[in-house]
């Protein structure tokens, strides 16, 4: 190791902390996304060894079990591969420290920001070294700011930290890179950790479900010796997918009782495609940077020259817009701040922001566009930091309330009094702790940052390192799971859980809660069509779903017949 780039790594690291600082005491009551299901995750697997997290989720939310006595997550655990090692470090600080301060006290709070943290720096540095890679020229400040202010990174890099969509963002980078690799110098071992990358970003997060056309690619790219190079490089390329497919397949199977990928749980009733994108809360609106990316995909179908460009820059633009056409059947929310799904998708973003593509007034007027985008997105962030534990109204025109500036006030004072509080030392003797994890992530980024990314054999560490947690993750819950289950019956836990048999009863929460949301919505807007089309909906999947229960010992089966909600957060 050349100790010359020690003091770099310590920026690094004393950065980390003061990030970690800032996004650990901004707002300590933050409600956790997605029912803190995440953070449940990771403390299923530290604690218990298993996938199964009846036993970490709150007794109102924990209502429902399957057949095999899991709860049915509905959502991936392939996040949980990647933030173990965090995780894993934190219980061991628990059990070193005696402490009860915040830090400690609640440890796997602080694991799953720091994980967020990590992942956040390396998708702004991934951002940063591609710009040369795509474009052949340094990213300047203006179009950095615009990216990470105009979409929702920042927020849930620093204010939100609970989402796994900002950790996914890094997977279309990674596919770049090995089509990259798989094309410019054809190896079997590049195909195979291209479906290995391809089939994780599967399990990690259901919008990257969209990226699995890439291998159409090969298709244009091998036309003229195809034949010969399916029978070379496919088999390589499927036993990459199954490596992973395999585990994921048997671990859904312990958790639902059914061979089912977890989304497919989430019913469509209504087509909503003007509330998603459009609505007062709708993509375009929160962050409407992405309107930029229509410019600037004009700009790179003129740009690109060749069939195999072209075919490229089509599959990956494929991506988002069929997952915001599929929400659109299903997705009654925008219930956080911004386009949470589309972080997925920064590199099509990166691909398409028209600065890259112009140069002089032209540039200026992208610029001047990009500021005013960040200006209404970091409205929206401040509107919506109201009432940070809320939802967005659909119904309600944000820009026209500008009340909502001077009730800001007194809570922005309370969330940065939160925030001088940590950086006056409160509690950090316990943060310290943490500070040998933190130089590791920083050695991490650092080689990250100065990494050949096209050449260099981080990403084949990287991919490594991911298998083979999800592998031993996967083999942990195999022998764990049922084990545990049975010390559960034995203490009587399962006495008041409602057992179902049926992906309806699965997704009961999020399908009825989104059903309720539009409902709400609908009568916010006075849409006197759809406020039966969604009554209509939620009759008739209540009536399909009560079927499913098998045995009730709370009456649930009687509430969803008398249509009382009560239990369900919408």
């Amino acid at each position: 190791m050349d100790y010359k780039v020690l003091p770099k790594i310590g920026l690094i690291s004393l950065l980390f902390l003061f990030l970690s600082i800032f996004t650990l005491r901004f707002d300590p009551e933050v409600r956790d996304l997605e029912d803190g299901v995440y953070r449940n995750l990771l403390t299923s697997i530290v604690e218990d060894g298993d996938l199964n997290i009846i036993n970490q989720m709150s007794p109102d939310r924990g209502v429902i079990v399957s057949k095999t006595y899991n709860y049915p997550n509905l959502h991936d655990h392939g996040v949980a591969a990647l933030w173990i090692p965090i995780y894993l470090y934190t219980k061991g600080i628990t059990a070193y420290s005696g402490s009860d301060g915040y830090f400690i006290s609640d440890n796997y709070r602080v694991a799953m920001v720091l994980s967020n943290l990590f992942y956040a720096l390396a998708l702004i540095i991934l951002i940063y070294k591609f710009v040369p890679i795509l474009f052949n020229r340094k990213v300047n400040p203006i179009e950095l700011i615009s990216i990470l202010f105009g979409t929702s990174i920042y927020w849930y890099s620093f204010v939100h930290p609970s989402s796994t969509d900002l950790v996914s963002g890094i997977f279309p980078f990674i596919y770049f890179i090995q089509l990259h690799r798989c094309t410019s110098t054809p190896r079997r071992l590049e195909f195979f950790l291209f479906g290995l990358s391809l089939t994780f970003g599967v399990i990690l997060k259901v919008s990257l479900l969209f990226y699995v056309f890439l291998p159409i690619y090969f298709l244009i790219k091998f036309r003229s010796n195809l034949k010969e190079s399916i029978i070379k490089f496919l088999p390589s390329l499927i036993f990459g997918v199954f490596i992973i497919l395999v585990p994921y397949v048997i671990n859904e199977y312990l958790e639902t009782g059914v061979l089912m990928y977890t989304y497919s749980q989430i019913v469509a009733n209504y087509y909503l495609l003007y509330e998603t994108v459009l609505a007062p809360a709708g993509y375009l609106v929160v962050n409407p940077i992405y309107i930029l990316a229509f410019l600037g995909l004009y700009l790179a179908i003129r740009k690109s020259k060749s069939i195999e460009e072209k075919g490229l820059l089509t599959l990956f633009i494929l991506a988002p817009v069929l997952k915001v056409l599929v929400e659109s059947f299903t997705y009654a929310g925008n219930a956080e701040y911004g386009a949470r799904h589309l972080l997925t998708d920064v590199f099509v973003l990166l691909l398409l922001f028209p600065a890259f593509y112009t140069k002089g007034i032209k540039k200026v007027l992208v610029y001047i566009i990009s500021a005013l985008c960040v200006l209404q997105s970091l409205f929206m962030s401040f509107v919506y930091m109201r009432d940070i534990s809320g939802k967005f109204e659909w119904g309600i025109f944000y820009e026209k309330d500008f009340s909502a500036i001077s009730d800001q006030l007194p809570k922005y004072r309370y969330f940065l009094s939160n925030v001088l509080n940590g950086l006056k030392g409160d509690d950090i003797g316990d943060l310290i702790l943490f500070y040998p994890l933190m130089l590791l992530c920083s050695y991490a980024l650092y080689k990250l940052a100065k990494a050949d990314l096209l050449r260099s054999r981080i990403l084949l560490y990287f991919i490594a390192f991911f298998t083979s947690s999800y592998l031993v993750i996967s083999i942990f819950n195999i022998s764990s799971n049922s084990k545990n289950v049975a010390s559960l019956q034995s203490k009587n836990f399962y006495d008041d859980k409602v057992i179902t048999n049926g992906s309806l009863m699965y997704g009961l929460n999020d399908n009825i809660g989104n059903i309720l949301m539009h409902n709400r919505y609908s009568k916010l807007r006075g849409d006197q069509k759809y406020i039966e089309i969604t009554e209509k909906a939620l009759n008739e999947y209540s009536d399909k779903a009560i079927d499913e229960i098998v045995v009730d010992p709370i009456g649930l089966k009687k509430k969803i017949k008398e249509r009382d909600f009560d239990f369900i957060d919408f």
